[in-house]
C-alpha cells in the first residue's frame, strides 16, 4: 500500500510568521494555563493571532516575552484581573515578575496591544466567555435619541441587527427559554413591523415635501434646532438630515391648523381611494394621533408596556422597540401615539422629561396645567435646542 502522505500544520498566520508565532503562543499558553485558566489561554491565542495577521506585524520586533506579557496583560485589563473578587485574580505587578518583564514596559506594550487590537473595558470580542452573560454593559445600546436599554429585552429582529453590526456577541433570544406566549408575541411584533413600516413610509413622502416647501425649515429655525443660514444645530452622529428635523417634521405633520385641517388630514385625502386596506388603517390612526405626557406602570403580559396617561387619564398599551426594554415603573416621557390595531405606537420620537407629572400638573416648581395644544413644540424645544441659557417653561412656547 502507499504510504500516506505527511499532512502539513496549517496556522491561522502568514508563512512568513508562523515560527514567531509558535513561540509566543508557546509564552502566553503555558502562563494563562499554569497562572490562569484555559479561557485565557484561548484569548491570548485570538489575540496574538489578529497581531501576526497583521501587515506590518508588530510583534516581529522586540522580545517575544514581553509581547506575550503585554497580551495577557492586556486581556486582564479588559476581564478585571486585578480585582481581588474575580476568579482568576492577579495583580499586575505579579503576572510582571512571572514573565520576568518590567511593569512599565509590560504597562506601555499592553496599551499598543489595546490600541491595535481596539481593545476595551467590556468588549465582548476580548471578555472571557463567562462574563459576557452575566455583565450587563455587554448588551446595552442607545436608541430613540440617547435611551439606554438592554438589548436583551428587544425583539429578536432587533437583537438580530446589532449581531450583523458586531455590537454584541450572541443573539440573546438564542440562549434564553422561549417566552411562555411567544407565539402570540412573534404575531404582535410582526404586526408591529408592518405597521412601522407603513408609518414610516408615510412620514418621509410628507418629509419631503416639507423640505422642499420649506415649511420645515422654518420650524426648526423657530425651535432652535437651525440657525437662520440652515444650518442644522442638535447632534447627528449619522449626519441624516431627516433624522436631524425629526422634531420639525413632527411638529409640521400633526400640529393642529386653524381649520382643524392640519398636514395629515390633508394627505389622508390625497390618498383616498389609493391605498391598500392595511395603509390607509395606518393613515387614518396616524391622522388621530396625540400628543402627551405618559409614565410607564409596567410591561405588558405578552409584548410592549402599559403606559399611564398624566394627562388625559387611563391606561394605554403600548408596542414599540426602542422603548419595550425600558419598561420601568415611573419613568416619564412626552410621545405621540397612534393606534392602528388593539395597541398603540408612536410616530418616531420620545422626549424623556425631568419633571414630575401628577394630575395633569407640571410640578417643577409650579402647578401651571399643560397646555396641550403647544405640549410637543415646548418639549421639542427643551429636549433638542442647543446650550439653552435657562430652563424653558413648559407652559410657554419656546418662541415667545
Amino acid at each position: 500500500m502507499p504510504k500516506a502522505k505527511a499532512q502539513k500544520t496549517l496556522l491561522p498566520v502568514p508563512a512568513a510568521m508562523q515560527e514567531r508565532f509558535r513561540v509566543l503562543t508557546a509564552l502566553a499558553d503555558d502562563f494563562s494555563r499554569q497562572h490562569l485558566n484555559d479561557a485565557y489561554a484561548d484569548l491570548a491565542r485570538k489575540a496574538l493571532t489578529a497581531l501576526c495577521r497583521k501587515r506590518p506585524s508588530p510583534v516581529t520586533k522586540g522580545r517575544a516575552d514581553i509581547w506575550a506579557c503585554a497580551v495577557v496583560y492586556a486581556l486582564g485589563q479588559v476581564n478585571f484581573l486585578s480585582d481581588r473578587r474575580q476568579k482568576p485574580y492577579m495583580a499586575s505587578e505579579d503576572l510582571c515578575r512571572l514573565f520576568g518583564v518590567a511593569p512599565s514596559t509590560a504597562g506601555n506594550k499592553a496599551k499598543q496591544v489595546r490600541d491595535l487590537l481596539g481593545m476595551h473595558r467590556f468588549d465582548h470580542r476580548w471578555m472571557l466567555p463567562d462574563r459576557i452573560g452575566e455583565s450587563p454593559m455587554t448588551w446595552m445600546v442607545s436608541v430613540n435619541g440617547g435611551f439606554i436599554i438592554d438589548i436583551r429585552d428587544l425583539p429578536r429582529d432587533v437583537q438580530e441587527d446589532a449581531f450583523r453590526r458586531g455590537m454584541i456577541p450572541y443573539i440573546p433570544d438564542d440562549r434564553k427559554p422561549p417566552h411562555p406566549h411567544q407565539k402570540e408575541r412573534d404575531r404582535l411584533h410582526e404586526a408591529y413591523a408592518q405597521f412601522r413600516r407603513i408609518n414610516t413610509e408615510h412620514q418621509t413622502e410628507l418629509a419631503h415635501g416639507l423640505l422642499k416647501d420649506g415649511i420645515a425649515q422654518t420650524i426648526a429655525k423657530r425651535i432652535g434646532i437651525m440657525d437662520e443660514d440652515g444650518a442644522v444645530l442638535v447632534d447627528d452622529d449619522g449626519d441624516d438630515t431627516f433624522e436631524a428635523l425629526a422634531p420639525a417634521f413632527d411638529l409640521a405633520i400633526y400640529a393642529s391648523a386653524p381649520d382643524d385641517i392640519n398636514m395629515i388630514r390633508r394627505y389622508v385625502q390625497e390618498k383616498q381611494g389609493l391605498l391598500t386596506e392595511k395603509e390607509g388603517r395606518v393613515l387614518d390612526a396616524m391622522a388621530h394621533a396625540q400628543f402627551s405626557v405618559y409614565r410607564v406602570e409596567r410591561k405588558h403580559e405578552i409584548a410592549g408596556m402599559w403606559l399611564a396617561d398624566m394627562l388625559n387619564g387611563g391606561e394605554i398599551w403600548l408596542m414599540d422597540k426602542g422603548l419595550e426594554a425600558n419598561a420601568k415603573p415611573g419613568m416619564v416621557f412626552g410621545t405621540r401615539l397612534f393606534k392602528p390595531d388593539d395597541f398603540w405606537m408612536t410616530t418616531g420620537l420620545a422626549v424623556p422629561t425631568g419633571l414630575t407629572i401628577t394630575d395633569g400638573k407640571a410640578c417643577e416648581g409650579q402647578t401651571s396645567t399643560f397646555d396641550t395644544t403647544k405640549l410637543a413644540e415646548d418639549m421639542y424645544c427643551g429636549h433638542f435646542r442647543p446650550k439653552l441659557p435657562e430652563a424653558i417653561d413648559p407652559t410657554q412656547r419656546c418662541s415667545e
